[in-house]
């Protein structure tokens, strides 16, 4: 989403229940008709129903084995015979050294034992029958089966719990009066790591306006305690913050926050006392608040270090109070906001000064959030009024310049305020240039200066003017000029607001 701002033209884990079939000895026995029958086990026979001696048969060419496993109810034990079972498990050949079917022991011989786990949600209340059937090869005829069943059930009570964001479960059984050693493993949602890439530090508040009286007289008699800064998840992914460490400066452990996944576009704030926040900002940013920090950002500057899984190095970079950081000596009470959240935290450049003291707590408007503030319900229903090109006052300015620069869609008495475009003095230079003013308060929009001398290819090469010129209503005036000075050709300048 853009729009064109002016043109100058100049030169669940469930603990309810579990089943696992266990101590499952598949020696050489010929079960099948137990099977079929729902019977589990059976005598050591042989073909002709002779009880058969321990020991007989060793030495014989290997047996090829394979079996399966089927859960039926009570009244579909008839249909064991038929083979109308869905079985549990692939097939499996006798003497497999298939590591995820067989002991590490198993070599085919008797006493091998495999195990084959059984949904517990397979399971019924009340009796049900599981069903072995065992092939042997031809030519083969002794085969021995021995078969248990385990299961154990959670205390009675125990609800399945669900797992909504990053966490780490820790846990131990109770059994025969006995607490087992503690076991913990991760779990994690569908998200990915925090990086450079997709977390950005986008506002710092390190020199809040002082304390008024009424915070006084609450405790808080120190500006610093209304510091904050503000996290935003600029990518399009779910990012898992629980590993997050902030370790310079301030000192912050996302595994203990509030706040363990963000989503894509969210932000997070970080603060250095909630009660001091909410007194001076109010509660409707509660849903935002990560956690208390320990330490005080250094009003005179200082290092900042953010680092995450594995110890990543998310940022790391030192802000100042003087140039060429924004230069914030005679403007208590206001922020630092990053530019591009894409590129280096450790550029000054990178870095402006909020339109207004406090500094933006709830983050940018976008164009949605505003559309819905001054628009109706059936205006929003209608492109042609609410639109980002529409015009609905005749006033020349389209929804999406009159939301970039903070003036009202729907009153064309309402304009953006100065815009002019004019050959300036700039150190010694003659520079065409575009000014333009932007209301008070943090929008979701990036104005850029575009420049051309021959107004078909256009690039971003304009240059913004510093410092830019803020009003006490928080409304800040820009000057972007041509990157050449006035006599090296035909020059084009133009302003264009880009959505972020």
């Amino acid at each position: 989403m853009f729009g064109w701002v002016a043109n100058a033209v100049g030169g669940a884990v469930d603990q309810d229940a579990m089943a696992n079939l266990g101590g499952a000895a598949m020696e050489y026995a010929n079960a099948a008709q137990n099977a079929a029958s729902g019977l589990i086990g059976g005598g050591d026979e042989d073909e002709d129903g002779e009880e058969k001696e321990e020991g007989e048969g060793e030495g014989e060419e290997e047996n090829s084995m394979f079996a399966g496993l089927a859960n039926l109810n009570m009244d579909e034990a008839q249909n064991a015979a038929s083979g109308a079972a869905a079985w549990l498990s692939n097939a499996i050949g006798g003497g497999d050294d298939d590591e995820d079917d067989v002991n590490e022991e198993d070599d085919g011989n008797e006493a091998d034992y495999r195990a084959y786990p059984i949904d517990p949600n397979l399971l019924v209340s009340g009796s049900n029958i599981i069903v072995i059937e065992l092939h042997n090869s031809p030519g083969n005829s002794d085969m021995v089966l021995d078969i248990g069943l385990s299961g154990k059930r959670a205390a009675n009570g125990n609800l399945p719990f669900f797992v909504n964001e990053p966490v780490t479960v820790k846990a131990r059984s109770f059994e025969n009066g006995k607490w087992s050693a503690i076991t913990s493993s991760r779990f994690t949602v569908d998200s990915v790591p925090a990086t450079p890439q997709n977390l950005a530090i986008a506002e710092i508040l390190y020199n809040p306006i002082g304390a008024n009286q009424a915070e006084i007289d609450a405790g808080f008699d120190d500006g610093d305690f209304f510091e904050f800064i503000r996290l935003e998840n600029f990518s399009r992914e779910n990012i898992d913050l629980s590993s997050v460490r902030l370790t310079d400066g301030i000192i912050f452990d996302f595994s203990e926050s509030f706040i363990r996944v963000l989503g894509p576009g969210e932000k997070l704030l970080l603060v250095r006392s909630i009660d001091a926040f909410r007194l001076r900002f109010g509660t409707d940013f509660d849903g935002l608040i990560a956690g208390e920090y320990s330490g005080q950002l250094s009003n005179g500057g200082e290092q900042l270090r953010m680092i995450g899984q594995e110890d990543l190095v998310i940022h790391e970079f030192a802000y100042d109070n003087s140039s060429p950081w924004p230069d914030l000596a005679d403007l208590d009470g206001h922020s630092l906001q990053i530019i591009d959240r894409r590129e280096d935290h450790g550029d000054p450049a990178n870095w402006k000064i909020s339109s207004s003291q406090g500094g933006s707590p709830g983050g940018r408007l976008d164009f949605a959030s505003w559309q819905a503030v001054v628009f109706s319900e059936a205006d929003l229903l209608n492109p042609a009024i609410s639109g980002e090109n529409a015009d609905p006052d005749g006033d020349g300015w389209s929804n999406f310049f009159e939301f970039s620069l903070g003036s009202l869609p729907r009153d064309s008495g309402s304009s953006p305020g100065e815009l002019a475009s004019e050959i300036k003095e700039i150190d010694g230079e003659s520079y065409l240039t575009v000014t333009v003013t932007r209301g008070p308060g943090e929008r979701a929009v990036r104005i850029v200066a575009q420049v051309s001398d021959d107004l078909s290819g256009w690039t971003d090469e304009g240059v913004l003017v510093l410092p830019e010129a803020m009003s006490e209503d928080g409304s800040v005036t820009s000057t972007y000029r041509h990157p050449l000075s006035i006599g090296n050709g035909e020059a084009y300048l133009r302003l264009k607001a880009i959505s972020e």
